[in-house]
């Protein structure tokens, strides 16, 4: 069955064109990297990659990464790479204010979301055009939207002002 109603966008190439920022989920990334080395040496992997993770603002958590994948240029050659070129996606979050990064770590609401679109459009089975099934996404999305903004509250954006005004001339 086609997917067509369902593109990938965050994809490194379309970037430029919506001006989106690559974020990877830190909580994949680690279970990645977790099955990537030996058993061993998880004692270690696993408390440098979270200390990555927890640092104050960008910059350190850029140093620290890089130190790690110095760390692991002489007996894990290709996961030094892999964390050389993929690491930094997961440091976007850092880009956003102090209060969000912890909701913004993981991509477990995008998760539920597309799983939610999955579950209601399976019901359909059968969309009669394309329009059709935009409809049904769209309204699940704003649906989504409003719940995240009158009940559960799921990002605070009251004193964000200054932070998205720094972000964006910088």
């Amino acid at each position: 069955m086609s997917r067509w109603w369902c593109p990938m966008i965050t994809r490194r190439r379309f970037r430029p064109v919506f001006r989106v920022r690559h974020d990877t989920c830190q909580v994949h990334f680690l279970r990645n990297m977790l099955m990537r080395v030996r058993k061993g040496d998880r004692s270690w992997v696993l408390p440098a990659l979270k200390d990555v993770f927890n640092a104050t603002d960008k910059q350190t958590a850029t140093s620290r990464l890089q130190a790690l994948v110095e760390r692991f240029r002489g007996p894990y050659e290709e996961i030094a790479e892999w964390l050389e070129t993929d690491g930094p996606e997961t440091l976007t979050v850092f880009d956003f204010p102090e209060p969000h990064r912890r909701r913004l770590r993981t991509t477990n609401n995008v998760e539920r979301l597309n799983q939610e679109i999955k579950r209601r459009t399976s019901v359909v089975r059968i969309f009669p055009n394309q329009a059709s099934c935009l409809r049904l996404v769209t309204a699940l999305c704003m649906e989504q939207s409003e719940t995240w903004e009158t009940q559960r509250r799921y990002l605070m954006m009251e004193g964000t002002e200054v932070a998205v005004k720094t972000a964006r001339t910088g």
